[in-house]
C-alpha cells in the first residue's frame, strides 16, 4: 500500500504551478484545474506520457501539497498507477517495498513542469495556448483533431 506524504515541487517552478491552478479556458473563461493540486496531476500525467522526470534536488527550496489534501482528494491511485507504470510490478504496492511511489510521481510532475516551462518559453504569452501548441508538438493532441460540441442529453 502507497506510504503517502505531502508531495513537494521545487520552487523554480512554484510559479507555475499556482498558475496551471489559475488556468482559464479563454474561450469559456472556465478554470481548466480548479487547484494547483489539479495542475500537479495533470504535470505528473505530461511527464508519464512523454517519459520525462527530473528529480528534486534535497537542498533546493520547495514547495509541498500537504498530505491530507492528496487523501481527502483520493488521489493514491492515480500515485499507484503511475508507480506500477515506472516499474513495470505490482510489487510496488507491497507494504514491505522500499521505493517511494511519491518521489516517483514527484519526479514526473517535476518532468512535466520542465516541459510546460519549456513551452511557455518557446510561446510566450498565453499559457493555455502554449500548453496547447506543446501537446500537438508532442503528437499527444493531434493538430488535426476536430473538437464537436455535442450536447449531452439526459
Amino acid at each position: 500500500m502507497i506510504k503517502m506524504r505531502s508531495i513537494w515541487t521545487d520552487k523554480m517552478y512554484w510559479e507555475l504551478a499556482k498558475e496551471l491552478g489559475q488556468l482559464h479556458d479563454p474561450d469559456s473563461d472556465m478554470r481548466i484545474f480548479p487547484t494547483i493540486r489539479d495542475g500537479l496531476i495533470f504535470a505528473a500525467c505530461l511527464g508519464y506520457q512523454i517519459d520525462t522526470t527530473a528529480t528534486l534536488d534535497k537542498n533546493s527550496e520547495s514547495e509541498d501539497v500537504q498530505v491530507n489534501v492528496w487523501e481527502q482528494n483520493n488521489d493514491d491511485a492515480l500515485i499507484n498507477l503511475i508507480g506500477i507504470g515506472k516499474t513495470k510490478s505490482l510489487d510496488i504496492l507491497q507494504d514491505d517495498n522500499d521505493l517511494d511511489q511519491c518521489r516517483i510521481f514527484e519526479d514526473y510532475i517535476h518532468g512535466g513542469l520542465s516541459k510546460i516551462k519549456l513551452w511557455q518559453i518557446d510561446n510566450p504569452g498565453n499559457l493555455f495556448d502554449a500548453i496547447l501548441l506543446g501537446l500537438h508538438k508532442e503528437n499527444i493532441l493531434p493538430e488535426d483533431e476536430q473538437i464537436v460540441d455535442t450536447p449531452i442529453e439526459f
